[in-house]
């Protein structure tokens, strides 16, 4: 068993966990009597949350920095707590709603405050009666740590592990004391089972393992939804236990190095007291499982993806294994090439940027043709062609890491569809498509992008549904991927744009003057692409 807390007076000598260094003076505005903070609280500006958050984060982090030893801090706590669940239940993004670093910020406060009561029951030598205060702490200073760290993966910060550190030793002092299992009274909760020190624990864990610089935007929040009702499947054991090592891996509970996939022959050597092995096979059999049931048998989706298609429900249900039984490894060396280039974002501008390439090339009897970018896409350029310059960093056969700007507009995100070519100063001929498959926060300003090149030829098309009356029917904009067999060619439109086995007249006559979509192969927040059926 992990022991950094064995006994009561290793307790006692424990260093305590990690609060904000006291002020030297106690703030006027500080407010330390519950009802009077109560008062306060009900009179917030609900209409305006990113005021709320100001407010609640100014005032708590008084409280959290107040020299003197607070009576009632418990009962604050609890008070603080309404704003700050309700805040956080906001989607990021949303319209007045407070921004993601406030939202962070907001969660650090509300963990120190907690921490501050735990390292209070630790110095406490009326042990015995400081246990359900303990544990109440306990449970939600991890909540909140493990919220920001979700919040943390939602932005794509995934270097920041900070939090989950701390909530692996709240884990296991929680563990040593026998408290890991015992059930709070905790309303965001459904049930019982999901609410406890353990489950909540391994729901982060299982979200971190992810890999969330991945995700595309929106699918960190379904799967930390999603995963609640299966976390409580995942198992700790000794890292010295023998065995198959799909689906585990080793956690230093430290909190000092990062998760990593378990390996029979040197795993079982590192120090038991430090390191775990956690499993999550239990969780993936029930996922599989879930995934077969709408795939082979036409059922709903399982609770927490009822929202979505089915289709798109098993795509995330396979990324999901994937990321926990596929190590990524990369085909291809990265060569620095650090240049600047044009980006034309989706699939409109990037369909519209070929034509315009290719009515150029006609009328000039070569293979050369013009730039085309930042607001000069074409005499018809209209605002959803969207496009932007970057740094490109570095460049590998199969894709490359770009570097902008947060306050860019039109930042792409994980799942979108690029063009990139040369900016105006280069030779331009060598222009590719791809897909932004991860993100990066660097710093509160920047951005890296990992682009994964589309294979194949790409050719823009214009798609009909086959007209039935004498209206002509509006064009989709398509583009046709020619992987150089039949059976491998696909097409890349808009999301929603294109039925299943319904037929589409193309345009160009190309690659059939009729082509049917087949299958969803890949769904993502900026197209959707379909394999196609044989003609």
């Amino acid at each position: 068993m992990f022991s950094l807390f064995n006994n009561r007076a290793d307790l006692m000598d424990q260093t305590l966990f990690s609060v904000p260094a006291p002020d030297s003076t106690q703030s006027p505005l500080v407010e330390t009597h519950p009802g009077q903070l109560r008062q306060w609280v009900a009179s917030l500006p609900y209409a305006s949350p990113e005021r709320v958050a100001e407010f609640v984060i100014a005032n708590l982090s008084l409280l959290n920095r107040h020299p003197d030893r607070v009576k009632d801090r418990a009962e604050l706590m609890e008070i603080y707590r309404m704003p700050s669940t309700r805040l956080c239940r906001i989607p990021i993004g949303k319209r007045g709603a407070p921004d993601i670093l406030q939202i962070r910020r907001l969660l650090t406060e509300m963990a120190y405050g907690y921490k501050h009561i735990i390292n209070e029951c630790l110095n406490n030598r009326s042990w015995l009666k400081q246990r359900k205060r303990l544990l109440h702490s306990i449970f939600y200073a991890l909540k909140f740590l493990a919220l920001e760290q979700f919040v943390a993966f939602e932005g794509y910060d995934c270097r920041s592990r900070k939090s989950l550190s701390e909530v692996l030793k709240l884990y296991a002092l929680a563990e040593q004391q026998n408290l890991h299992n015992e059930i709070i009274d905790d309303h965001d909760q459904a049930g019982d089972e999901t609410s406890t020190i353990s489950h909540q624990t391994k729901r982060i864990i299982l979200v971190s393992l992810l890999d969330p610089c991945h995700l595309e935007p929106g699918e960190a929040r379904i799967c930390f939804d999603f995963l609640n009702q299966y976390a409580g499947k995942a198992k700790f054991g000794s890292v010295t236990a023998t065995g198959d090592a799909a689906g585990r891996f080793v956690i230093d509970m430290s909190g000092m190095e990062p998760s990593r996939p378990f390996d029979p022959d040197t795993s079982p050597n590192l120090d038991p007291r430090r390191y775990r092995r956690f499993s999550l096979t239990s969780v993936s059999k029930r996922i599989h499982r879930a995934q077969q049931k709408i795939a082979m048998n036409g059922e709903e989706p399982p609770p927490g993806l009822q929202h979505l298609p089915p289709e798109e429900a098993i795509l995330i249900l396979r990324r999901i294994l994937k990321s926990w039984h596929i190590q990524q490894q990369r085909g291809a060396d990265r060569q620095n090439r650090p240049r600047r280039v044009a980006i034309a974002l989706g699939v409109t501008s990037i369909h519209h940027y070929l034509q315009t390439l290719a009515i150029q090339n006609e009328s000039s009897g070569d293979s050369s043709f013009s730039v085309i970018l930042n607001g000069n896409l074409g005499a018809d350029y209209a605002p959803q062609h969207k496009s932007f310059e970057c740094m490109q960093v570095d460049q590998s056969a199969s894709g490359v890491a770009l570097q902008l700007q947060l306050s860019q507009s039109s930042s792409p995100q994980v799942g979108q569809l690029l063009l990139i070519t040369a900016s105006e100063d280069e030779n331009s001929s060598d222009w590719r498509i791809g897909v932004v498959r991860r993100a990066m926060r660097k710093g509160n300003s920047s951005l890296e992008l990992g682009v994964q090149f589309i294979r194949g030829h790409v050719s823009p098309i214009t798609l009909r549904t086959p007209n039935k009356g004498k209206e002509e029917q509006p064009g989709r904009r398509a583009l046709f991927i020619d992987r150089g067999h039949k059976h491998r060619g696909s097409v890349i439109v808009s999301r929603n744009s294109l039925e299943l086995d319904q037929g589409y007249r193309v345009d160009e006559q190309t690659p059939d003057p009729v082509i049917v979509p087949m299958q969803l192969a890949e769904a993502t927040p900026g197209f959707a692409r379909y394999r196609l059926k044989d003609t």
